[in-house]
């Protein structure tokens, strides 16, 4: 014999437990989206940024571009030149390259990687005082004082290096995620200059 009232409140279990299966799936599925979108919307970034040096900076071209972890060094080479009576006149910061996994000779690879500029010094009223022969020269008694004072405070700075006329972070210069660290920003900074 079959229990109505039995029947009825069994059907209306199993329907509300599909009803909140329903539920559950429709609110997994509404999740999954939404992390995904997510997801998708966090891509990588291209790391390479224009850097405004103020005053202490005299930029060939438009903008100082450089990786935005450079950035600080950036600001401690202009508060050096500030203190030293010199502007740094920019004449490279990040190369772009025609191709990502283009070859580059090593010592170039900072400027690449957008963690080095290479600078030539002016007097503060824009004259160049010290040019890349000058920034060369393993001797800094024959300078002129801004320029000795200059040199002096970056080789004395342990997170700045100076090589030739290139200021750099010391990154990737003699690293083997250089390589693939260079076609990977390249890649996502085609749009940057």
């Amino acid at each position: 014999m079959f229990n109505v009232e039995t029947l009825t409140s069994e059907v209306f279990a199993i329907l509300y437990n599909e009803k909140m299966f329903i539920k559950c799936l429709i609110s997994v599925a509404l999740f999954v989206v939404l992390c995904e979108s997510f997801v998708l919307s966090k891509k990588s970034q291209c790391p390479i940024k224009s850097f405004n040096g103020g005053k202490d900076f005299i930029v060939k071209g438009a903008k100082i571009f450089a990786d935005k972890s450079f950035h600080p060094h950036l600001q401690t080479i202009g508060f050096i030149a500030r203190a030293c009576k010199v502007k740094v006149r920019v004449m490279n910061s990040w190369l772009p390259l025609r191709t990502p996994n283009g070859i580059i000779p090593p010592p170039e690879m900072p400027l690449v990687l957008g963690r080095a500029i290479r600078v030539n010094l002016d007097d503060r009223k824009g004259a160049n005082i010290c040019n890349n022969i000058c920034m060369n020269r393993n001797t800094t008694s024959e300078l002129p004082a801004e320029v000795k004072c200059f040199i002096d405070n970056i080789n004395q700075n342990s997170t700045i290096f100076r090589e030739l006329n290139m200021l750099h972070d010391g990154y990737g210069t003699n690293t083997p995620e250089a390589e693939e660290l260079k076609a990977k920003i390249q890649i996502l900074c085609t749009e940057t200059k």
